[in-house]
């Protein structure tokens, strides 16, 4: 597949304005330590977060947890920001009821980690489905939601071709839902699809000051096959797949295998990841490891430790 053909996003929540695999601005990336499923998360003595504070991790969002005193302060705030962002995205889908521009951000919320159905959005949002497709694109103008593409080439698969929502901020999700704690988030019978959009969006981040060049899509057909997430290199296609039961199981790391098998990827499967709550990091095969989603961030003060002792023992030994 040429580099012309590939979609993606520079930065989590914005419209692609390139086509091809996108490389951030000369002179970005010197720091940045993208992610990539890799099995150092075993040997780097990785923490994991208990069950309690990674979804107050969800809860928050993009914001940090030092500028508030309480869950109901972080709820303000968040449903604060979310009248701003959605009287900007009002006013460029030239929407005359913010009211009801409010309720389809409601019924986004809700959906965030499913594939995009226009008639379904708009029956939750109380609109018809044209003006759910003004307001959907105004909403990612706007940074409100990541639309999350397809793989767009020929696998020999029948998968889905619509995009896969994301809101670009979990913590937005908990103020247009009325989730006033993280226990109420963790609780929500759409909880694993937020912790989803939590590690996507977390993984995107991660990749928009990446001086190597990358894509962003997703895999799904009907008959249990999915990945919720393929980073694309210039050399490797990584899948990453998030829990969907109460504990992290085969289940999310099957399809790994299926997508090594699949024809017309032109790039070798790499290392995969799943991902979930997880007391430990464990190998799951040869191929995939399973993680925690604190992994996704700490990996860069761990694997810096590891290489400042390293660089330490040389000079002693020298």
């Amino acid at each position: 597949m040429s580099e012309k053909e590939m979609t993606a996003l520079p930065q989590v929540g914005h419209a692609a304005e390139e086509r091809g695999l996108v490389r951030a601005a000369s002179g970005a990336g010197t720091q940045a330590a993208p992610y990539l499923p890799s099995f150092a998360c075993l040997s780097a003595g990785a923490q994991t977060m208990p069950p309690e504070a990674l979804w107050r991790a969800v809860f928050e969002g993009a914001w940090p947890d030092a500028f508030f005193e309480s869950d109901e302060g972080l709820a303000l705030l968040h449903e604060n920001l979310v009248l701003r962002l959605s009287g900007d995205a009002v006013e460029q889908a030239r929407a005359s009821k913010g009211a009801e521009f409010r309720r389809f951000l409601s019924a986004l919320a809700r959906l965030s980690g499913e594939v995009l159905r226009y008639n379904a959005l708009a029956r939750d949002a109380g609109v018809t489905a044209e003006t759910v497709k003004r307001w959907v694109a105004a909403a990612e103008a706007a940074g409100i939601v990541y639309l999350l593409r397809p793989w767009p080439g020929e696998t020999g698969r029948q998968l889905m071709r619509s995009p896969k929502l994301l809101m670009i901020d979990t913590g937005l999700i908990a103020a247009l839902l009325g989730l006033r704690t993280p226990d109420e988030m963790a609780s929500h019978p759409a909880a694993m699809r937020f912790l989803e959009t939590f590690v996507a969006t977390a993984v995107m981040r991660s990749w928009s000051e990446a001086a190597a060049p990358h894509a962003f899509y997703y895999m799904k057909d009907s008959k249990g096959f999915s990945i919720d997430l393929l980073i694309e290199t210039e050399t490797a296609l990584y899948p990453v797949n998030v829990q969907k039961g109460d504990t992290l199981g085969k289940a999310d790391w099957r399809s790994f295998e299926k997508l090594a098998r699949l024809s017309g990827l032109e790039k070798p499967v790499g290392t995969g990841a799943a991902i979930g709550l997880t007391p430990r990091a464990f190998a799951v095969s040869d191929t995939a490891v399973a993680h925690g989603p604190e992994w996704i961030w700490e990996r860069r003060l761990t694997l810096g430790r590891a290489r400042l002792t390293e660089d330490a023992n040389e000079d002693a030994s020298a």
